[in-house]
């Protein structure tokens, strides 16, 4: 789960940085099973370039839930 502060030109580079394997300070990088996330502003929320539910938000991750694909490595 990545969190990111409010600058959207910031936040932007800052994602890029740590994509790239830095640690820029307004990038946190969580793990959890699940989350509840509160806003004071009701931003719009974005899930895969479509619009997303609105605040409160509950995420769960759900074991076995996503059928993962991947190619056979080179040379099997």
């Amino acid at each position: 789960i990545l969190l990111e502060k409010k600058n959207i030109l910031h936040s932007t580079f800052a994602m890029g940085q740590y994509l790239l394997g830095g640690n820029p300070k307004i990038v946190r990088h969580l793990q959890a099973r699940q989350i509840d996330i509160r806003s004071t502003v009701n931003e719009p929320t974005d899930v895969d370039g479509q619009r997303g539910a609105e605040f409160p938000l509950h995420i769960e991750c759900l074991p076995g839930a996503l059928r993962v694909q991947c190619p056979p490595a080179a040379g099997e």
